[in-house]
C-alpha cells in the first residue's frame, strides 16, 4: 500500500491491487494512452482516502499516443454499480491515465479536466485526485480542492 500527504490532516492511500493495476497499463513504445477513474472509500472525518480500485480502459474510450478520453456513459455505469455493490461506501475519488513519458506530469488538459470535474460532477468529497502513470510505473499523483480554483497540487508519499 503507497500513501501520500494531502494536507495536514488528511492521506491519500492505495492498495496494492490497484498499484498493479496501473503497472499493468504503462505505456510503452507504440502504445496509446489509456484511463479511467478511481474509486474508492473515505473514512467519516474525511482524513482518510482509501483508492480501492480503477476501471479498466473501454472499447467506447478515445485514445491515442498523447491524449485519452474516457466514455462518460461507461464511466457512469461503473460509478453507479460500485456505489450500489458497496452499499453506498465505494464513490468516484477521480481520474487516472497513462503519459508517454519517464516523469509524468499533467498538462493543461490535465488540469482543465479536473476543473470540469470539479464544476460539473455534483456531490463530491472536498478532495478529488488525478494518477498519471509514466512508462516505467512511476506516479504523478495529484489533488484538486473542490472549493479551491487553483491548479492541481503534486502531493508528496510517505
Amino acid at each position: 500500500m503507497k500513501s501520500y500527504k494531502v494536507d495536514e490532516n488528511t492521506i491519500l492511500k492505495f492498495e496494492e491491487g490497484v498499484l498493479q493495476s496501473f503497472k499493468r497499463y504503462c505505456q510503452k513504445n507504440g502504445m496509446n494512452e489509456n484511463g479511467g477513474i478511481l474509486l474508492g472509500k473515505i473514512k467519516s472525518d474525511y482524513k482518510e482516502y482509501i483508492i480501492t480500485t480503477i476501471s479498466e480502459p473501454c472499447d467506447k474510450d478515445k485514445s491515442g499516443k498523447n491524449y485519452f478520453v474516457r466514455n462518460k456513459e461507461n464511466a457512469q455505469n461503473v460509478i453507479d454499480h460500485y456505489w450500489e455493490a458497496s452499499g453506498g461506501e465505494v464513490m468516484y475519488l477521480g481520474e487516472w491515465h497513462t503519459h508517454h513519458e519517464i516523469h509524468p506530469h499533467p498538462s493543461l488538459v490535465d488540469e482543465t479536466l479536473m476543473y470540469q470535474c470539479v464544476r460539473e460532477i455534483k456531490n463530491l468529497p472536498p478532495y478529488i485526485f488525478m494518477v498519471i502513470v509514466g512508462e516505467n510505473g512511476l506516479l504523478y499523483v495529484g489533488t484538486k480542492r473542490i472549493d479551491d480554483n487553483n491548479k492541481l497540487v503534486r502531493l508528496i508519499e510517505l
